[in-house]
Formats: C-alpha cells, sequence, structure tokens
C-alpha cells in the first residue's frame, strides 16, 4: 500500500502566505500521520501474510497426521481381525484336542479293559493268535496315532498362541503410535488455534491503522483543496491567468480532482496525473525524454529535486527560461511541499506561459503571466 502527497506548488504573495504557510505545515503533519498509519498497517499486512503462511503449513501438517492416524487406525483394526480369527481358530483346535483326547481316553479305557480281562480271556476269546496279535496291535496303533493327533494339534495350537500374542504386540505398537499420532495433532491443533487468535488480533490492528489512515486522507483532501483554492485565488489576484484543457496529456482519463494521486507510473516512472508525470511525458513528446533517476544519487523523483539529477539526463540547467525547458519550483520557494515542474510554453520578458498537471487539483492548466525570477529551468 503506497500513499502518494499531491505537491502544492504556487508563489505567495505576502499577505496570505502566513495563512497557507499554515494549512501546508497542517496538511506535513497529517501526511506524516498517514505515512505512520501506512507504515503500521502495511506492517500488519505482512504479519497476516507470515501468519496465513504458517496457516497454510500448520493446516497440511495436520492433514498429514491426520492421515497417519486414519493408516494407523486401519491397520490396527486389521490386526484386531487377524487376532479375533485367531482366537477362533485356537477354540477349534481346543475343541479338536478335546475330541482327540475323549477317542483317547476310549481307547485306553478299552486297553485297559482288554487288560483287565488278561492274557487267558483274550487267547480264548481270539478265532486265532493272529487275530489276537492284530487286536492288541490294532489298539496301540489307534493309541499312538491319537497321541501323534494331539501333538501335533498342541503344536499348532502352540503357534496360533504365539501368533496372537505377536499380534497383540503389534496392535499395542500401533495403539501407542496411533495415540503419539494423536497427541501430535492435538499438539498442532493448539497451535493453529494460537495462530488463529493472533492473525485476528493483526488482521483488526491492520483494519485499525487502515481505518485512521483512511480518516487521515480525508482529512488531507480536505484540506489540500482548501490549499488549491486559496493558491488559485492567489494567482488570480497577483495577474496570473489559467486555463483548462487536457493540453493533450495521453492519461488525463485518469486525473480529477477528488481522483486517486497515483494512478499508475508512467513510462518514464513518474504517477501519472502529478506535474512530474505529465512535464515527463510532454519533454518525450518534444524529443528530450526525461527519466526518474534519483535514485542513483539516493533521491526520489519529487519536482524539487529534478535539477539535481538532470545531469543523469544528459541535460544541464540555469535560471534562464527557453521554450521548452522544464521550470522547476523547489520546496522554499513554495512554502512547503515537494516542489513543482510545468512546462514552458511562451517567455515574454520577466513572464512566462507554462502548461503543467496539479496545479488546479489533479488537472490540466495553462498559466499565463508567470514571474520566473529565481526559478531554475531544466534545458
Amino acid at each position: 500500500m503506497v500513499i502518494f502527497t499531491i505537491a502544492l506548488i504556487f508563489k505567495i504573495s505576502p499577505a496570505a502566505g502566513s495563512s497557507i504557510d499554515e494549512k501546508e505545515r497542517e496538511l506535513a503533519e497529517i501526511q506524516t500521520q498517514i505515512d505512520k498509519y501506512n507504515r503500521l498497517a502495511d506492517q500488519k499486512a505482512a504479519e497476516v501474510s507470515n501468519l496465513n503462511s504458517q496457516l497454510e503449513a500448520l493446516d497440511g501438517r495436520i492433514a498429514a497426521t491426520e492421515a497417519q492416524i486414519k493408516a494407523t487406525q486401519l491397520k490396527i483394526d486389521k490386526t484386531q481381525l487377524q487376532i479375533e480369527q485367531t482366537i477362533e481358530k485356537i477354540k477349534q483346535k481346543n475343541i479338536e484336542l478335546a475330541y482327540q483326547k475323549s477317542v483317547l481316553d476310549e481307547a485306553l479305557r478299552v486297553i485297559y479293559e482288554e487288560g483287565n480281562a488278561g492274557f487267558l480271556e483274550s487267547f480264548l476269546t481270539a478265532e486265532t493268535l493272529t487275530d489276537l496279535m492284530d487286536r492288541t496291535e490294532y489298539l496301540d496303533t489307534v493309541s499312538n496315532k491319537i497321541e501323534v493327533t494331539m501333538g501335533k494339534i498342541e503344536d499348532i495350537k502352540a503357534d496360533l498362541l504365539a501368533y496372537k500374542k505377536e499380534k497383540q504386540d503389534k496392535k499395542k505398537e500401533l495403539v501407542d503410535l496411533r495415540d503419539e499420532y494423536s497427541k501430535k495433532k492435538f499438539d498442532l491443533d493448539n497451535q493453529r488455534a494460537g495462530k488463529n487468535y493472533l492473525l485476528t488480533t493483526t488482521q483488526g490492528m491492520q483494519s485499525r491503522y487502515e481505518s485512521l489512515m483512511a480518516k487521515a486522507q480525508d482529512s488531507a483532501s480536505s484540506l489540500s483543496r482548501e490549499i488549491y483554492e486559496m493558491r488559485r485565488r492567489q494567482s488570480e489576484e497577483s495577474g496570473e491567468i489559467i486555463g483548462g484543457g487536457s493540453g493533450g496529456y495521453p492519461y488525463a482519463g485518469l486525473c480529477y480532482p477528488g481522483g486517486p494521486a497515483c494512478p499508475g507510473y508512467d513510462p518514464w516512472n513518474f504517477c501519472k496525473c502529478q506535474c512530474t508525470g505529465y512535464a515527463a511525458w510532454k519533454r518525450a513528446a518534444n524529443g528530450r525524454p526525461f527519466y526518474n533517476l534519483g535514485y542513483m544519487i539516493g533521491l526520489r523523483g519529487h519536482a524539487m529535486y529534478w535539477d539535481d539529477f538532470a545531469s543523469l539526463n544528459g541535460y544541464s540547467w540555469s535560471y534562464s527560461p527557453r521554450v521548452g525547458d522544464i521550470a522547476v519550483w523547489e520546496q522554499h520557494q513554495i512554502g512547503g511541499g515537494y516542489g513543482h515542474v510545468a512546462i514552458v510554453e511562451a517567455v515574454h520578458g520577466s513572464k512566462m506561459d507554462v502548461s503543467e498537471y496539479n496545479y488546479i487539483q489533479l488537472s490540466y492548466s495553462y498559466r499565463s503571466n508567470i514571474s520566473w525570477s529565481g526559478l531554475k529551468f531544466i534545458h
């Protein structure tokens, strides 16, 4: 946000000079306030921009953390499902073990009963010796097979229990990780809340400074109009003749009283609608362009400095006017402001005619019968 001050430049008559000087000083004080509020508003705007960048970064980190929490929770859910499935398998193996145990118990009972019957009874009931041997071997085989099966089931059950523990440990790690992410998100949310509060506060301060600046600008505009009108009357009283029109200025459509003081920069790097912008355009139209090169020697492009960087544009200056010259009013010659420049259109002895902008607020004027004594002229 850049605030431009309109240079107020006129010849002051002794009778009304002090009144205008007082208003000039008052305007300068208001402009100081405007510059202060503008600087503070810009500072807060930069802080707002920085806070928005920080919030954007925090939002990215929060979103990434939320994604990590979601992904971890999915892993937890998957692991829990695996644990539940393993528990079901363990239950099934317990059922199988119970069944095999019951079968083994039955076989052992049969073997026990066979043992109690005695070898003689078995021998007598067996049809053949082979039948006797087959029955005994069969019972032994069934018993052994059941024991082997139970051993395998126990091994599978042990593996399932180990797998279950592994998944439970994994789940605990995932839960801890999820909790860690949740704490991280909680911290980030708190940071964001703090930044949001600071952003709201800073935006409020920026708005306050902008409001104060706007009020000061309104006061400056009102005071500036008073000064312009006073100087216009003084010029008429001193015998100067003021004419209007546009002077062919290509940016005239952007310039009107109460309009923006600087509606953009021209090709010579001066503000359009200001005296400096008009003079630079007029010189360029006459084949002698004048650029804003003040920065090369640490100066801004204000009218009162034009003679200081005229040589940077390849021009000399003197105290005698020629048609086509740039007339320069310095600050001390007008009681304040930033000076004034105009284009010399005619010279009549000790008087001259000039074309200019912003003598009448943000407007073109052609003034005649102006005393040129003490002014500088860039050739």
